[in-house]
C-alpha cells in the first residue's frame, strides 16, 4: 500500500470510529424499511475504490451459464417456515438447471417439502437431528456435492433475525447473492471461470474474525487440530461472512466436510448463540481461502443497490485490513 493509499484508509477508519459512536443511543427497532435499498453509502463510496481487482458490473449475459448449470449447486437450510416465500420468490431468480438442495430438521421435514416442492419439485431434502445450526447440515452434504460432480455452491438459510435489523440483514445478503438473478449469474459465473476464487459473498457482512472472535478462540483451535493445520494460521487477522451465506468452491469444502458433520461426535447439543463448533465454524469458513492459497470474492452495491452489485476479486490479506466489525455495519444503518 503507497502513502496515498495508507492514507485514505487512515482517513476511512477515522470515520468508522466516528460512526461507531452513534451505535449506542440508536435503536434497532425504529430502523425503516426503506433503508434496505439505501444502505450503501460507504460500502460503495469508500471500500470499493480500495479493492484490488473489480470486475465490471454492466449488463449480465443472462446465457452465461448455458450449459454449466450442472456445475453449481444451491444448499438452503429450512428452518423458519414464514420465512420461506422470501428465499423462494429469490430462487425464481435463478436458472432451472442449477441443482437445489434443503437441509432441515427431521420434524421440519413435512412442512418444508410442502413448502419447496410445488414451485421446486427436483429439490433434494436432507433431513437430520436439530443440532449444529445451519453449518453442521450444510457440511454433511458437501460430500454428496462433490460425488455429483458440483463445483461451486450457494449456502443460503431461510434465516430471521431479532428485529428491523435482521430484515435488513436478510435482505442484504439475499439481494447480493442472487437479487433478481443477475448477482446469482454473476458470482457463478465469475467462480466457474476463475478457480483462484474460493469464496465470494456481501461485502457488506464480511467482518474480521480477529475482533469478532467472541466466544470461539478454544473451538477455533479445536477446528485447526481436528484437520491437522498449525495454530499459527491464527496468527493473523482474516475476514468471514457474518450470517453464513456465502458461495465457495466444493473441493475447498470437502477437507472440513470429512471432520464436521451431522455424525461426528464434536458438536454440542445445547443450542446457545455464541460459543458451539458450528460458531467456530462459521468463521473458520473465512480461512479457505488462505488455506488454498485462493482469493475471496466480495460483492458491493452499485448506485442501484444491493441487488445490482459489483464482484470484487481481492487477495485475503489485502481485504482484511478493509472487514468492519459488526458495530460499523450497524452505525451504517443507523447513520442513513
Amino acid at each position: 500500500m503507497d502513502r496515498e493509499e495508507d492514507a485514505k484508509t487512515s482517513m476511512l477508519y477515522a470515520e468508522i470510529e466516528a460512526f461507531n459512536s452513534k451505535i449506542n443511543a440508536s435503536s434497532t427497532e425504529s430502523i425503516p424499511k426503506s433503508l434496505i435499498n439505501s444502505y450503501q453509502a460507504i460500502l460503495d463510496i469508500k471500500f470499493a475504490q480500495l479493492q484490488d481487482i473489480p470486475v465490471d458490473s454492466g449488463k449480465i449475459d443472462r446465457q452465461c451459464l448455458r450449459g454449466k448449470e450442472s456445475k453449481i449447486a444451491v444448499v438452503v437450510h429450512f428452518f423458519y417456515e414464514e420465512m420461506w416465500p422470501l428465499l423462494e420468490q429469490r430462487l425464481g431468480c435463478i436458472p432451472s438447471g442449477v441443482g437445489l438442495f434443503v437441509t432441515c430438521p427431521v420434524e421440519k421435514l413435512e412442512i418444508a417439502s410442502k413448502c419447496i416442492v410445488p414451485k421446486f419439485p427436483h429439490a433434494g431434502f436432507i433431513a437430520s437431528r436439530n443440532i449444529g445450526m445451519d453449518i453442521l447440515p450444510f457440511l454433511s452434504v458437501v460430500p454428496i456435492l462433490a460425488n455429483e460432480g458440483y463445483e461451486i455452491v450457494f449456502k443460503l438459510q431461510t434465516k430471521k433475525g431479532q428485529n428491523a435489523l435482521g430484515e435488513i440483514w436478510r435482505e442484504v445478503m439475499f439481494d447480493s447473492l442472487i437479487g433478481n438473478g443477475d448477482n446469482f449469474l454473476r458470482i457463478a459465473d465469475e467462480m466457474l471461470l476463475d478457480d483462484t476464487i474460493v469464496i465470494s459473498g456481501p461485502g457488506a457482512f464480511y467482518l474480521s474474525a480477529g475482533r469478532q472472535a467472541m466466544q470461539n478462540q478454544d473451538n477455533l483451535q479445536v477446528v485447526a487440530d481436528r484437520l491437522e493445520i498449525n495454530s499459527t494460521i491464527f496468527d493473523c487477522d482474516w475476514g468471514f461472512f457474518a450470517g453464513s451465506m456465502f458461495c465457495a468452491r466444493v473441493s475447498a469444502l470437502l477437507s472440513l466436510s470429512r471432520v464436521f458433520h451431522m455424525s461426528a461426535n464434536i458438536h454440542d447439543i445445547d443450542y446457545k448463540l455464541d460459543g458451539n463448533i458450528e460458531h467456530a465454524l462459521e468463521r473458520f469458513f473465512g480461512l479457505l481461502p488462505k488455506i488454498n492459497g485462493g482469493n475471496v470474492g466480495l460483492m458491493y452495491p452499485s448506485v442501484f443497490g444491493f441487488a445490482d452489485s459489483c464482484l470484487i476479486k481481492t487477495s485475503p490479506e489485502s481485504c482484511i485490513s478493509r472487514a468492519p466489525n459488526i458495530s460499523f455495519v450497524l452505525s451504517l444503518i443507523f447513520s442513513m
